[in-house]
């Protein structure tokens, strides 16, 4: 689509020799009216201010003094009328100025055009009072998206809690406004597909679980049915991912296991929430933009008139950016993944792998959910920690009272006479601001009756639910399957359908391999795969099935047309019988093929032998040049898929080892994926 240049006041002469210089990628439009260049989506309107009147001359400038900065396009002004003083306007005295001065007017314009849509806004230009009313609005229909018109009655108290923490705070800190730029903030990360996530105590609240901000559950745990929204608390348990799987007994549908048991009080610690944003260090300078462009424009003077950046860290008020994340071990699929209480075996197995580095706490390896989170909570140590946290989970804390309690408290307690269980009941007193519920008179005589002082001055501590955070995020990163979020079918091999996110209606897959790589057993497990889901296969091998020696290409044109297949295998294509290995044939075959997949909205698998070129390299893996006629067939192919197992050519390698290197793909980059060869059964897995 070309960009859009709108003019408004310019000859007929002027129209044609700007045509003439503007590049090929931009379009002249005509705005008959001014208020035509207010609604039009332009990069850049160019305005002779000779032709406007008064009236006309005062809505552009009152429109442009009413959204400053925020407007998408550019405004050139022709002649001597002094513009408003903002960087969204150029003024050039003659038409012989704007020619001479196009093509810097145009980069321009194209650049900041680019960056408002890039950091567009939803929030940022509102007054504060419909901000509020706007968030307050996402929040209540998120709410009801989830747990129903009806909430439960502990959720709907839970809510007006964070919602009275965030309306009485300082007016001036602007709590509710905070939430909702963090919350678009959030939006637009997912959409340039930056990998997040959120720490500091927001990480124990409902609301920013709600908006997706976080993916901590602070709720108890519990079990809710996503179709007729009836829930059930489960007190007994520590976790909610350590639930039984169920079915609704109402409906049938299956149980979503939740909530991490979290108090309320952490949301709001402090005087406001805080949100610290972990990223790639990459990402700083595309925050730093969107903050400097976007970030609570309307009071930007006093809140965000600069950005400052220290040990690589960039503070912004009440939200700081740590820019602090790996890319290179975050799956690209990451927003696209999240975590439940299916996948606690993978909870577990993270903590687990970790946990030589973190036996000195004296916990054994982490059985349940429950304690895989404390456990991971506890490596993160929270300050307090000195060895007794084996003792006190075997005490029976739950994981919102064992990653943000007391220990030294604790003992202090159990040193002057109390029992365990008034120990651990004192302690969470203390915790949560109350205090000690007994001070005995040995207490105030006792050598250390500093710790009593001490305590009046704890109004509540903070949680550890930021560890929890963290251990979500990795997990969605390293082992949380993707929701299957392509509609087309997929091989039955998860790490590459979430490579290549399936195989869609109408593409060609072309797969590629030496003699005895597996190419015929891997398109016969897809078969086997998407047979069993019940999808038509229709599967053509040009060697080993004689009846079908004889036939042309046409033939097997018209059986599939006539098959109504869901998917098709070209296996042997080069002992096709009217096919004579020319670059010629080769892309005329190729053309047809890929005209056939978009005829029948189906995905077609071609089967080709490489040359020879992988044995005459010190390293045979394939690639893309060893494809007979590449540089004709490959405009006519979607997916590229190269075999290879290394064992063939070494005997010491492990023989059950394989590779498949995704060299063409229409939804990903060049990627080499470790794939399992069951070399007794002849079949491919992950």
């Amino acid at each position: 689509m070309n960009r859009q240049i709108a003019t408004y006041g310019l000859t007929k002469q002027q129209l044609m020799l700007l045509e003439a210089a503007l590049p090929e990628e931009y379009e002249l439009t005509t705005a008959e009216c001014v208020t035509d260049l207010i609604v039009t989506n332009a990069v850049c309107s160019i305005i002779d201010t000779s032709s406007l009147d008064d009236e006309g001359r005062l809505v552009l400038i009152a429109y442009a003094l009413d959204v400053g900065d925020q407007m998408d396009g550019t405004m050139v002004w022709l002649g001597g009328v002094e513009p408003p003083a903002l960087s969204s306007f150029v003024c050039c005295d003659s038409f012989l100025d704007l020619l001479t001065e196009l093509d810097s007017i145009l980069t321009r314009a194209q650049v900041r055009y680019d960056t408002m849509q890039m950091y567009g806004s939803e929030y940022a230009y509102l007054p504060k009072h419909a901000i509020e009313e706007s968030i307050e609005a996402d929040i209540n229909t998120v709410l009801h998206r989830k747990y129903g018109t009806n909430p439960d009655p502990l959720i709907v108290k839970r809510m007006r809690q964070e919602l009275t923490a965030l309306r009485e705070v300082d007016a001036s800190q602007n709590a509710l406004q905070d939430l909702a730029a963090v919350y678009e903030l959030s939006r637009w990360l997912k959409a340039q597909n930056i990998p997040f996530f959120v720490e500091h105590v927001t990480a124990s609240g409902l609301i920013p679980y709600l908006l997706d901000i976080t993916h901590t559950n602070p709720l108890p745990p519990h079990t809710f049915c996503p179709k007729c929204k009836q829930l059930h608390w489960h007190p007994t348990y520590k976790d909610g991912f350590d639930i039984p799987a169920a079915v609704c007994p109402d409906c049938g549908t299956d149980l979503i296991r939740d909530g991490h048991g979290l108090v309320w009080q952490e949301f709001c610690c402090g005087p406001i929430p805080t949100y610290g944003f972990w990223l790639p260090a990459s990402t700083q300078e595309q925050i730093s933009r969107w903050v400097e462009n976007h970030w609570r424009k309307q009071d930007w003077e006093t809140a965000w008139g600069a950005v400052q950046r220290e040990n690589s860290r960039m503070d912004a008020g009440p939200c700081y950016f740590i820019f602090a994340l790996d890319e290179a071990e975050i799956n690209p699929d990451f927003h696209h993944r999240t975590v439940t209480a299916e996948q606690t075996g993978e909870l577990i197995r993270l903590v687990g792998s970790k946990w030589q580095n973190y036996d000195g706490i004296g916990m054994p390896y982490p059985k349940n959910a429950a304690e895989a989170l404390a456990v991971y909570a506890l490596m993160k140590d929270s300050g307090t920690w000195n060895g007794y946290a084996e003792k006190l989970l075997h005490c029976g804390l739950g994981v919102s009272d064992l990653i943000c309690c007391r220990e030294d408290i604790f003992y202090y307690l159990r040193d002057h006479g109390f029992v365990e269980k008034d120990a651990i009941r004192g302690m969470h007193s203390v915790r949560k601001g109350k205090g000690f519920p007994v001070i005995t008179e040995e207490m105030r005589n006792a050598r250390d009756k500093w710790v009593l002082k001490q305590c009046e001055t704890i109004d509540y501590l903070s949680s550890k639910a930021a560890d929890l955070e963290r251990l979500l995020f990795q997990i969605r990163g390293d082992f949380a399957p993707p929701i299957n979020y392509y509609d087309g079918l997929d091989t039955g091999i998860d790490a590459l359908d979430n490579s290549i996110l399936g195989m869609e209606s109408g593409e060609v897959i072309l797969v590629g391999g030496r003699p005895a790589m597996g190419k015929t057993s891997f398109a016969r497990g897809v078969e086997r795969h998407l047979t069993e889901q019940g999808k038509r296969v229709f599967y053509f091998d040009f060697v080993h099935d004689e009846k079908e020696a004889h036939k042309d290409f046409a033939d097997f044109e018209r059986e599939l047309r006539e098959s109504e297949a869901d998917f098709a295998v070209f296996d042997h294509f080069q002992f096709l019988s009217d096919y004579d290995e020319t670059d010629e044939t080769a892309e005329a075959f190729f053309k047809r093929i890929k005209s056939l997949a978009t005829e029948l909205q189906i995905p077609i698998m071609v089967l080709l032998h490489l040359n020879k070129n992988p044995e005459t390299r010190p390293d045979p893996s394939p690639v893309t040049t060893d494809i007979p006629h590449a540089e004709t067939i490959l405009p006519f192919v979607d997916t590229v898929l190269l075999l290879y197992r290394r064992a063939y050519y070494d005997p010491l390698v492990d023989r059950n080892t394989a590779r498949c290197i995704i060299d063409k793909a229409a939804r990903c980059h060049y990627k080499i994926l470790s794939l399992r060869w069951d070399d007794e059964n002849y079949r491919f897995t992950d």
